[in-house]
């Protein structure tokens, strides 16, 4: 996505919702602006995805509320108000944001490569190598199948060039039916 479609993105939520865009990340704007279907993840997880990120930049619950109601009545996977407010409800009793290296953010990321929020305010960590695991004495705590799994990690994070310690997510191949 460039810069005139993230703009232009912004732009709709602006005038939409009259929610300031600019100060909301950019994937969730893209989730607002443009309501994207995933294979992943479901409706209620935008909606808390969404509802985290208003009470993040000071929205409160009644403007989020409106919101997201605005929101859902553009879903063709519309939620039931009484789930809708459930899910804000949530949302705001607890103080949590999703990093950007949750799943369900990066899904949406418009613009990974240049997003002020992946690479200014999440800074990557530095990769962990064969020094550090000796540095710390790790081998001598661990198991052998343990030291296994530990470096089997850390080449699956160098293969899908994941920030050490992201969640991996594992699949299991179809099987075959006789």
């Amino acid at each position: 996505m460039d810069n005139l479609e993230i703009l232009q993105a912004q732009q709709t939520v602006y005038r939409k919702y009259s929610v300031p865009s600019k100060a909301i990340k950019p994937c969730v704007n893209y989730i607002l602006a443009r309501n994207p279907k995933s294979k992943i993840f479901t409706p209620n997880d935008h909606v808390y995805l969404i509802a985290t990120e208003l009470r993040r930049i000071g929205e409160e619950k009644q403007k989020a509320t409106i919101t997201l109601k605005a929101w859902n009545n553009g879903n063709s996977q519309a939620l039931r108000l009484n789930e809708l407010n459930g899910i804000i409800d949530h949302a705001y009793s607890k103080n949590y944001t999703y990093g950007c290296n949750r799943l369900i953010v990066r899904e949406q990321c418009p613009d990974k490569e240049n997003c002020t929020y992946c690479k200014g305010l999440y800074p990557r960590k530095r990769r962990r190598n064969e020094s550090d695991f000796y540095k710390h004495s790790w081998q001598r705590i661990l198991t052998p199948s343990q030291i296994c799994l530990y470096h089997g990690l850390i080449e699956i994070e160098k293969i899908q060039k994941l920030i050490p310690g992201e969640l991996i997510i594992a699949t299991l191949p179809a099987r075959e039916i006789p």
